[in-house]
């Protein structure tokens, strides 16, 4: 049976979580605000704070979900990405929760998918756009609490020259913005007043902060000032529709969960009448007819008996499980590649 008081638990409280002021942080809040693609002065201001030394003249997005090329691939869904000054592509990933090692390995997944995106065939490596992917995290990503920003590039270990400057991966950590308050309004500089920003820009107990911050800065002023123009009706659609979308998924996962069980139950049931009529001295042609069954289904179970006798009846299922996932890998690789 079904028990939807645990689901209906964690509905209530997914809607506690998000009675919250606006955040730059919020997905569709910083897409409102940074990429609306007939006004990119903004992006473009938290891109040229983030990396001074480029002088942007020119920002287009691309669609901000990439087209899969086999079955296994994952489509990346981009916050905000595009092209620099028509030369440097671009990924800004927002990044709410998570730790080092695992968003280390992400961000270098996306800068990797971003880098060999780009149509080559026939063209020669030099063609190649250089790509800068920045990740935004408000999680704690840095050792020191007082470290904001990290440039990662291909180094050596030993002389640290650059192999190429083709790939750069930028860090901006907002979690610990408050530790910025310790420091003169008037002094911090252009990518701290992001940070703070980014970290505090709707909250209530924040807003003298963030005056000062919009007295200084004319990109983080218009960014504040844009997010605090979303009509409320929308505040109200956006969060609704994205709570729906949260109890939705986990509705799928916990109805996946029941499904799946009850399907590996009846697989067992079925492993252990196969093993009780074949220590009984069955052929597997009388088992599949007893329980019919195809036979290759019985003579494969019967194998993987043969095999691990030790196995009990859960090991088995799982293990024929198993056997059916690697099969289908492999007839899909088969299917692209055939000629």
């Amino acid at each position: 049976m079904i028990n939807m008081n645990s689901v209906n638990t964690k509905y209530k409280s997914s809607r506690v979580k998000r009675k919250k002021p606006l955040s730059l942080t919020e997905d569709w809040v910083f897409k409102h605000v940074f990429c609306n693609p007939f006004n990119l002065e903004i992006l473009k201001f938290l891109l040229q704070a983030i990396h001074p030394q480029l002088v942007i003249k020119k920002i287009v997005l691309f669609p901000n979900e990439e087209t899969v090329n086999f079955e296994d691939q994952k489509a990346n869904r981009y916050d905000a990405c595009g092209l620099i000054n028509d030369h440097l592509m671009f990924n800004v990933e927002m990044q709410r929760s998570g730790n080092r090692t695992l968003q280390g390995i992400r961000i270098a997944f996306y800068a990797s998918r971003l880098f060999s995106s780009q149509p080559i065939r026939g063209v020669d490596f030099s063609k190649l756009k250089p790509i800068w992917v920045l990740m935004i995290a408000d999680f704690p990503f840095f050792d020191d609490p007082d470290q904001y920003f990290e440039d990662y590039s291909f180094a050596g270990s030993r002389n640290a020259k650059s192999l190429t400057e083709y790939i750069q991966l930028s860090i901006v950590e907002v979690d610990r913005a408050e530790r910025l308050a310790k420091k003169p309004t008037e002094q911090l500089t252009a990518s701290e007043r992001w940070v703070v920003i980014l970290k505090y820009a709707g909250d209530p107990s924040k807003r003298a902060w963030i005056r000062k911050i919009m007295e200084l800065d004319e990109g983080c002023r218009k960014a504040v000032e844009r997010m605090e123009a979303i009509p409320r009706e929308m505040v109200e659609f956006m969060r609704q529709t994205d709570e729906m979308a949260h109890e939705m998924e986990l509705m799928e996962q916990y109805f996946n969960g029941e499904r799946k069980g009850f399907q590996q139950g009846i697989l067992i049931n079925k492993v252990h009448l196969i093993r009780k009529k074949a220590a009984k001295g069955k052929t597997a042609e009388a088992i599949a007819e007893a329980l019919e069954e195809e036979i290759t289904f019985i003579e494969k179970i019967l194998k993987i008996i043969q095999a691990h006798p030790n196995f009990s009846d859960s090991q088995i299922a799982k293990q024929l499980t198993k056997n059916k996932r690697s099969k289908k890998k492999d007839n899909t690789v088969r299917l692209i590649y055939q000629r």
